[in-house]
């Protein structure tokens, strides 16, 4: 059920983006939103083995690149998580070449490892 919840708010955050009459700050949020309910399938999940824990890139600058990293749980449904990751680069994509976006295109460092801290999931790099 909760796959189908998801992929339904993600089938309605990228159908409204690409509605013309929105405008670039509703377009902005819906981003904001596609990313927030990626972080809640993975926020909420206590970092207690490190060896469970990887990394994914998450967005896209607009001169190329992932704007950050985000660590998740091997144990979770990977495929829809690894599905929100790429709609929501495609969708930045999107948003980036209808406004006309610029960025100071600097790449993020790429973690090593992720480590356990007091159940966060922490990077190395």
């Amino acid at each position: 059920m909760k796959k189908v919840l998801l992929v339904l708010l993600l089938t309605t955050l990228t159908s409204c983006q690409d509605n013309e009459t929105l405008s670039q700050d509703q377009a902005a949020q819906n981003l904001q939103d596609m990313f927030t309910e990626i972080e809640n399938m993975v926020n909420t999940i206590s970092c207690d083995n490190s060896e469970d824990w990887t990394f994914i890139g998450y967005g896209s600058k607009a001169c190329g690149g992932f704007v950050g990293y985000i660590a998740y749980p091997v144990f979770i449904d990977t495929q829809l998580f690894i599905e929100l990751i790429e709609a929501h680069i495609q969708a930045q994509e999107d948003f980036n070449q209808k406004w006309q976006i610029f960025s100071d295109c600097e790449t993020p460092n790429q973690p090593t490892e992720v480590l356990c801290d007091d159940g966060v999931p922490k990077f190395v790099y």
